[in-house]
């Protein structure tokens, strides 16, 4: 089963599907969406949900992480708003759930600790996961990946017995965005 993590922003948008099989994982497709930054705030918005629309079919992905959007944030808190929104859309067409997870419970996942450089997440799921990113991996895409396993670890192995004790709290925290009634 695959698993698109999100790293949502209006200038890039990092994204990772990973593949899940009996509560292992393994890095798949990977990268950025990067809509062109001269058209308007809607067109980039459109280029992100086609984006995502097609990762999402093309990968049949069956959950989809995504990070929360954080109030530390100071640059335009409208537009990264209405990346969310876009998010949610497309995966609310897409019928499959979303979870939301904080900076702070991604970078603990990662680390073991809440606050980490994001040369210290990277370095926490490579050795954790055994994921191999190449040296155009962005921090967004590293994020993304990160996403992608709390998503599938809370959607289709919740009783999964991480052997660390931080992994298992994040997911257990980790709650399902209700898109559907």
């Amino acid at each position: 089963m695959n698993f698109l993590g999100l790293d949502p922003g209006l200038v890039k948008c990092g994204f990772a599907v990973v593949e899940g099989h009996r509560g292992y994982f393994s890095l798949g497709a990977h990268g950025v969406i990067a809509p062109n930054t001269k058209l308007s705030l809607g067109a980039r918005l459109m280029q992100i949900y086609k984006s995502i629309a097609k990762l999402l079919d093309e990968h049949r992905c069956v959950a989809v992480g995504s990070e929360s959007p954080s109030f530390n944030s100071l640059s335009a808190p409208y537009s990264l708003g209405a990346v969310h929104g876009t998010i949610h859309l497309a995966v609310y067409e897409a019928e499959i759930p979303i979870y939301k997870v904080a900076p702070t419970q991604l970078k603990l996942f990662a680390t073991g600790k809440g606050v980490a450089s994001k040369a210290k997440v990277r370095l926490g799921i490579e050795k954790e996961f055994g994921f191999v990113f190449d040296d155009e991996a962005t921090d967004d895409t590293v994020d993304a990946a990160v996403l992608a396993i709390i998503a599938g670890a809370k959607s289709v192995y919740p009783n999964h017995l991480f052997t660390k004790r931080h992994l298992a709290e994040v997911v257990h925290r980790v709650t399902e965005y209700k898109n559907f009634s």
